[in-house]
């Protein structure tokens, strides 16, 4: 007998879920290894692999470097949670984001 295990689920999409449940869920997640997007309903829920953080980091570096290119101002927030209650959506970014998203955070 061949016993198969399947792999984590890496990725997540559950829809219909409220604005108060997203923010609950986001509380509960607190500092693991997920990140969670919200956007008209849908949440998504991604876990966070050795892969991803590079890849990742790269992609943090080259947006600094176009920034600094170009005289854009950026803000470096990690793994804050931006939320707009307003427009229903909520995102934890990577690293960087464009200064004019800055409001946003929670």
């Amino acid at each position: 007998m061949v016993a198969v295990i399947d792999p984590p689920i890496q990725h997540m999409t559950l829809s219909n879920i409220k604005w108060d449940t997203f923010e609950r869920i986001v509380d509960d997640i607190d500092e693991r290894h997920y990140r969670v997007a919200y956007l008209d309903g849908d949440l998504e829920i991604t876990t966070i692999s050795l892969e991803h953080e590079n890849n990742g980091e790269w992609i943090g570096r080259l947006i600094f470097f176009v920034a600094l290119e170009f005289h854009a101002p950026l803000f470096s927030g990690g793994s804050t949670t931006l939320k707009s209650a307003i427009r229903k959506a909520g995102l934890e970014p990577r690293v960087l984001v464009p200064q004019h998203h800055v409001g946003l955070v929670a």
